[in-house]
């Protein structure tokens, strides 16, 4: 698109950057707000993957006779429904896990090892910290995508859009001010003219 050289363009010109300088404070604001969040959900996946690495070191240590396979333990346990509810932030719209079933399948205590109690305890958590995971990485991955895009509306107010118009304006106050300078002493010509 061509610039028009005139005192409109140049209104024109000004109020975009008006707009622009308005529109920068708060999206920067949110910028930040996005990637302050994105690092609490960074941590809180990091602190999920320690949660799972203890307590895998913890059914290693104390549950080796999960490699008795003559005991029958598959089915015992089995996720039967996930909540998950929506949390808005900043215009962001975040899962957030509300809440997981497990349901255990009836067993005889009677037909069974005693330890496989503490087996089912422990598949029960197992699958609540698998799912929190999953929960908490789509979280991660949705805030560093809205993060990006925080950065990359900034980063084109800051560095592209305010820098060209104010370039825009530059040149067109420069080409009125000529045109004003040509019209005066083209004035002063005529009426040196005129005098003589």
């Amino acid at each position: 698109m061509r610039l028009a050289l005139n005192k409109s363009a140049l209104q024109r010109e000004r109020a975009k950057i008006a707009l622009y300088r308005r529109y920068l404070p708060p999206l920067e604001l949110k910028r930040q707000e996005l990637l302050r969040r994105l690092g609490v959900a960074q941590a809180e996946l990091l602190e999920l993957n320690r949660r799972r690495d203890e307590f895998l070191h913890y059914v290693r240590a104390e549950l080796p006779m999960l490699a008795n396979e003559r005991i029958e333990l598959s089915g015992l346990v089995r996720l039967a429904e996930v909540e998950i509810g929506k949390e808005n932030v900043l215009g962001v719209v975040l899962p957030r896990l509300d809440g997981v079933v497990v349901q255990v399948q009836e067993y005889s205590p009677l037909a069974r090892p005693h330890w496989v109690d503490e087996v089912v305890r422990c598949m029960r958590q197992m699958i609540e910290l698998e799912v929190a995971h999953k929960v908490a990485e789509q979280r991660l991955a949705i805030l560093a995508q809205a993060a990006k895009s925080a950065t990359q509306r900034v980063n084109l107010l800051e560095k592209v859009l305010i820098p060209t118009t104010s370039a825009n304006v530059r040149r067109i106050q420069i080409y009125l001010e000529d045109l004003e300078r040509a019209e005066t002493i083209r004035a002063k010509l005529a009426k040196g003219k005129l005098t003589r």
